[in-house]
């Protein structure tokens, strides 16, 4: 796939930051820089020789200024042991955090660029990391839920994996840091264990990137954009991408593009507002979902409220119908309201007029009710 088609994906979706494993050769520095002077910025992962590594990041953040948003500590280190300065392990881990921060905050050109911590792939293994947020200006985390729901992860019945566990552990490792999450995703192939269908990995998709809102989340990164692989129906690793082996969209894909597009009104969606700017009472939200407000760049809200239902039989390996929830919510202005559908399409699915009172059923993905002036 050439540079242009993942433009085009990109833009499709709205999607203009990205993660990528930075390899230490010409090709991919080549890549990075020229979808950076398209206006695509990079969050990139360190690893390898440190120097090296480094080197190419000061030359990229001289040739395009602002396209380097981020620098990443090792990548799942209790799976992918790193060695260090004569170490391996945990311990090597450690010390490539620590020298990166400070190689990075002692470049002139890079001092800027915040530093991500180094991530683990299991749950319980912050604890081997100890504190490094004297290196890491984030917290950083790797968020995964296989067949279950982001809110509660693996099963509504055990906590272990749920999206506020994964969060705790990425904190464990940097304490008082803000938090990014730098994947998360599902795979969709009911051929393997612990993955999904194609139309319920696009209810995860958007059900994920409304929990990382309502926790805070600095940032989230979807893994991933195009299936890095083709190994058949059986592989995990083939079907993460929000468009497939050959490049035609998956439904994630369009359900990301039609909700970036509805919060965001082609023009600058402002951070989550949850503070008081629009009046209103909301009843009926479930247990495994939530409600926040956006704001959009033309002066729209957008009441975002989404359910997380169990809706995958992991035995039978198929999708279990979601229940519907009533919703309502009260305004206490009148406005003109309208219903979107991310999982549907772009345009309202209803048009209510001025009103002060909205009543919708929320199955097992996020419902946009926007709120303009009558």
């Amino acid at each position: 796939m050439n540079l242009a088609q993942i433009g085009n994906h990109l833009n499709y979706l709205g999607i203009h930051n990205l993660r990528d494993d930075f390899r230490l050769d010409a090709q991919t520095y080549d890549a990075v820089g020229a979808m950076m002077a398209l206006g695509f910025k990079f969050d990139l992962i360190s690893g390898g020789d440190m120097a090296t590594f480094l080197g190419a990041a000061h030359k990229l953040g001289i040739a395009h200024p602002g396209g380097l948003i981020a620098i990443e500590g090792p990548n799942e280190v209790d799976g992918w042991r790193v060695n260090y300065a004569g170490l391996t392990g945990y311990t090597a881990a450690i010390k490539y955090q620590q020298a990166l921060f400070s190689k990075v905050k002692s470049d002139a050109v890079l001092v800027k660029i915040p530093v991500y911590n180094l991530t683990v792939a299991a749950v319980a293994a912050s604890k081997n990391l100890g504190d490094l947020s004297p290196y890491a200006d984030y917290a950083n985390v790797h968020l995964y839920y296989g067949a279950g729901q982001p809110a509660y992860g693996w099963s509504p019945n055990d906590g272990a994996y749920s999206w506020s566990s994964w969060i705790t552990s990425g904190r464990l490792a940097a304490p008082g840091r803000p938090i990014v999450v730098t994947e998360t995703g599902a795979s969709a192939t009911p051929a393997w264990g612990g993955g999904v269908d194609e139309n319920t990995q696009a209810r995860q998709i958007l059900n994920s990137l409304m929990d990382a809102a309502r926790t805070g989340v600095s940032a989230t990164y979807i893994y991933e954009l195009v299936d890095g692989m083709n190994n058949g129906p059986a592989d995990e690793k083939s079907h993460y991408g929000l468009f497939r082996w050959d490049g035609s969209p998956r439904p994630a894909a369009v359900a990301v593009h039609n909700f970036t597009h509805i919060l965001g009104d082609g023009s600058h969606m402002a951070a989550g507002d949850t503070g008081g700017a629009l009046d209103y009472v909301i009843r009926g939200v479930p247990q495994w979902g939530g409600h926040l407000v956006f704001q959009e760049g033309d002066g729209a809200k957008d009441i975002v409220v989404w359910a997380e239902p169990d809706i995958w039989n992991e035995t039978a390996k198929t999708a279990i119908a979601p229940p519907n929830t009533p919703i309502t919510v009260d305004l206490a202005t009148p406005a003109k309201v309208s219903i979107y559908d991310p999982l549907r399409s772009s345009a309202p699915v209803q048009m209510l007029g001025t009103t002060s009172h909205v009543s919708l059923n929320v199955t097992d993905h996020p419902l946009i009710v926007e709120i303009t002036k009558p």
